[in-house]
């Protein structure tokens, strides 16, 4: 009798142990894990709150054909800290959400601050595709650390696709991003912190970066990826596809020098330029490798990158106009804008003394610290492109210099005391995820990666 009774008890407890679990640990209630309601901002607003305030965890977005349900004021927000914050969608065929059409007001359709945000993804975004350009973008992430934006496609966002301030180690991949609705305005900004050193050669094939753009595919985006303020980027394993016949010019990567601004720690009103002469520093670092880039359209395309600051590994590209009667400028471009004279720009600072230029050189009363230096260019395919290389130096003849500020090879160890090897790929944060999340496949379309060269 007495054996009964305790197999009895043990039977008693597992049974409740199950209902608990049953009841407890479900995605809609369990702590870490949230499903917002439906794919309105405001029940994705609330499930995100929920989250954050039981210790945070992932949010989950449901399957929805939501294009052209958000209103003016729509858009999903939230400082997380250092608490850990993942929003996933079903897919991009699945989890649709958009704008009314002229709606959207200006700020990100979806922006996140703070250390703890780790991921977006797995959603289809479309703008309102209002005409002009106004700030009205898609994502916006300010101070994140080791985090992923994967499977997301954007469409007519009048803004910039998103703006990036501050983040480090930031993967975006595996996204298709289409077509700014304003061939004036720009794909990605990108803002760095300021905090790197000078001498970034340490740096090169590490993940020492703000952001690594990989694997994604651009469609008629104007300047896809725009850096300011000592930003770094890793841009390899992408797509860029040109056909537009309109009268902007068009830089796959356009590094900026001084004078742009900082970018808004609420990453907010997004898309306005904030020129600002005090600001001293423009892009700081990039490696531009084993990427595609197809111009179809009629007449001369200008760059595939234009770099005014910092230094560049651009190599193992292909860059191709194949409209027979087009032609792509150059596939990059160098350009002297900085100078020494702004009043950061010193040698107890770690900024180069090695030039002195006149105040001005792109309207500035302050000066700019960063110009092109120790640069990298070789083993790039080009097809109707007139030139691998231009200098462009307004800053007066001579501010650049070959084998000085830029070397047409690789670097290597007696010349340069150091070689390259590229950061891991496909890069960690593509595959070291979470159960549950990253789990839908890269469209068909997709082109497989490229071995390295």
């Amino acid at each position: 009798m007495r054996k009964k009774e305790i197999n009895w008890s043990f039977g008693a407890v597992l049974v409740l142990i199950l209902a608990f679990s049953i009841f407890t640990l479900t995605p809609e209630s369990s702590a870490g894990e949230v499903t917002a309601s439906s794919c309105s901002a405001s029940d994705i607003q609330s499930a995100i709150d929920t989250c954050i305030s039981t210790g945070g965890g992932t949010v989950t977005v449901p399957a929805c054909d939501a294009f052209n349900t958000w209103g003016a004021g729509d858009r999903v927000y939230k400082d997380v800290g250092s608490t850990e914050l993942r929003v996933v969608g079903q897919g991009t065929d699945k989890t649709k959400i958009g704008y009314t059409s002229g709606n959207q007001t200006k700020s990100p359709m979806f922006r996140f601050v703070g250390s703890g945000f780790k991921e977006l993804g797995n959603m289809y975004l479309m703008g309102d595709g209002y005409s002009s350009r106004s700030g009205r973008s898609a994502i916006g992430i300010a101070g994140a650390v080791n985090s992923r934006i994967h499977h997301i496609i954007t469409k007519n966002f009048a803004g910039p696709t998103g703006t990036i301030c501050g983040t480090s180690n930031l993967l975006i991949d595996h996204c298709i991003f289409h077509k700014v609705f304003y061939g004036g305005t720009y794909g990605w900004y990108a803002y760095g912190n300021n905090s790197y050193p000078q001498d970034w050669t340490s740096n090169f094939g590490t993940n020492n970066y703000n952001i690594f753009f990989e694997d994604n595919t651009f469609y008629e985006c104007h300047h896809p990826v725009s850096l300011f303020t000592a930003a770094t980027v890793v841009i390899r394993y992408n797509t860029f596809s040109f056909s537009h016949t309109d009268s902007h010019y068009t830089n796959v990567l356009d590094c900026h020098s001084c004078c742009y601004g900082d970018c808004p720690s609420s990453v907010e009103n997004t898309g306005d330029y904030n020129y600002d002469y005090s600001i001293d520093r423009g892009g700081r670092a990039y490696e531009i490798y084993n990427n595609t880039m197809n111009w179809t359209g009629s007449g001369k395309m200008a760059y595939f990158a234009r770099v005014r600051a910092g230094s560049v590994l651009f190599t193992g590209n292909t860059v191709t106009a194949t409209n027979p009667y087009s032609s792509i400028g150059q596939a990059i471009q160098l350009v002297c804008e900085g100078n020494n004279n702004g009043p950061a720009c010193t040698a107890e600072n770690g900024y180069p003394v090695d030039y002195t230029y006149s105040n001005g050189c792109d309207g500035s009363t302050d000066g700019c610290c960063d110009k092109v230096e120790t640069s990298y260019i070789w083993n790039n395919t080009l097809t109707r492109v007139n030139d691998e290389l231009t200098t462009y130096e307004p800053c007066g003849s001579g501010s650049m210099v070959e084998d000085k500020d830029y070397y047409l090879r690789a670097p290597n160890n007696s010349d340069d005391g150091f070689t390259w090897t590229p950061y891991v790929y496909p890069h960690p944060l593509a595959t070291n995820v979470p159960k549950k999340t990253g789990s839908v496949s890269p469209p068909k379309n997709f082109r497989k990666a490229n071995k390295e060269t």
